[in-house]
């Protein structure tokens, strides 16, 4: 992402020494967002990658805050359409085994931690 500039890498000092800090590119951060904004919202059918972004930004809550509220009647329509395809029905059983996998992870490290 830093080679195509739509980030940089900066050191910023701190309290306690230098630390890297990540920086978005704005206006090509805008631009994806704008691109997103365009395929959903458009007549076209969506194309397999904008149908898993769609469905990872959905799941994250963030494909919402980039809609206004004129929007987001087209993007609740869209998203039922998504929702429907098999990418979205991949992807929540991939988020599913994630899940479990994340809380069987985190129990085996409270339980780990709690025997010492």
């Amino acid at each position: 992402m830093e080679e195509k500039g739509l980030i940089s890498l900066e050191l910023k000092k701190g309290l306690i020494g230098n630390k890297k800090v990540i920086q978005i590119n704005e206006d090509k951060f805008n631009n994806i967002i704008n691109e997103i904004k365009s395929q959903i919202l458009g007549k076209e059918n969506l194309t397999e990658d904008i149908i898993l972004l769609s469905s990872l930004l959905s799941y994250s809550r963030f494909l919402k805050n980039i809609f206004n509220k004129y929007e987001k009647d087209v993007l609740d329509e869209r998203l039922k359409e998504i929702n429907d395809t098999q990418i979205s029905k991949n992807m929540k059983v991939a988020r599913s085994v994630i899940g479990n996998m994340y809380a069987l992870t985190t129990a085996i490290i409270v339980n780990s931690t709690s025997n010492h």
